[in-house]
């Protein structure tokens, strides 16, 4: 059975000691807390069977410098590690490009606690933890969804582009067939051959390979 690593990334409070005692009641996974993303030992992510993910508590983190946090680039690039932002305001414009660089999932202050649990669990699923609204702002945006370096070797329909906004979004094929008047069985065909098409086998996949190329 897979371990599962949580690390709350951020200055110790007692509202963070008080969520890791709730989220490991909750869901089960072992917790712990750290100040920095360089106080974490990514060595922890080093068995195929463990899952590492940070959380990192962006309270009193300018949205502008976020990135510049040391030591999380080394988290970025470690394709062992997921990345989920913890208290993000509103309106900082941070979602588009946390789902540029890979960060699967946000939560913003004042998130219900059981909301916050639940949403853990999917991004430990290998499922991304954004709204639809969200996601769907991301790829549409400007008219740019599917413009990319890719687009003359990768040649997706009107049909296909929309039920990989629909997958990024989060929806199952069921949900999908039902918002396109379609049968389950048609969207199984089209998500197979969405895959082919951009290479990828898993929806985590197409979600990251649709929010990399915008």
């Amino acid at each position: 059975m897979a371990e599962h690593l949580i690390h709350i990334v951020g200055n110790s409070s007692l509202q963070n000691e008080l969520l890791i005692t709730y989220l490991a009641k909750e869901t089960g996974f072992q917790i712990t807390n750290s100040a920095t993303f360089e106080d974490v030992s990514l060595a922890e992510s080093g068995n195929d069977d463990s899952k590492l993910l940070l959380i990192f508590d962006c309270v009193g983190v300018p949205g502008a410098h976020f990135w510049d946090q040391p030591g999380l680039q080394a988290v970025l690039s470690s394709s062992q590690v997921m990345l989920a932002l913890l208290n993000v305001e509103q309106g900082q414009g941070l979602e588009k490009e946390a789902i540029r660089r890979g960060v699967r999932g946000l939560f913003y202050i004042n998130e219900k606690p059981a909301m916050l649990a639940k949403g853990i669990a999917h991004i430990i699923a290998g499922e991304l933890w954004y709204s639809r609204k969200i996601i769907s702002q991301c790829l549409l945006e400007s008219g740019k969804a599917f413009k990319n370096p890719l687009e003359h070797s990768v040649k997706l329909s009107s049909r296909e582009k929309e039920i990989l906004i629909e997958i990024t979004s989060g929806a199952s094929n069921q949900e999908i067939a039902e918002a396109l008047f379609v049968s389950q069985y048609t969207v199984k065909t089209h998500v197979y051959n969405i895959y082919k098409k951009i290479n990828v086998t898993s929806r985590l996949q197409a979600m990251l390979w649709a929010a990399k190329y915008l």
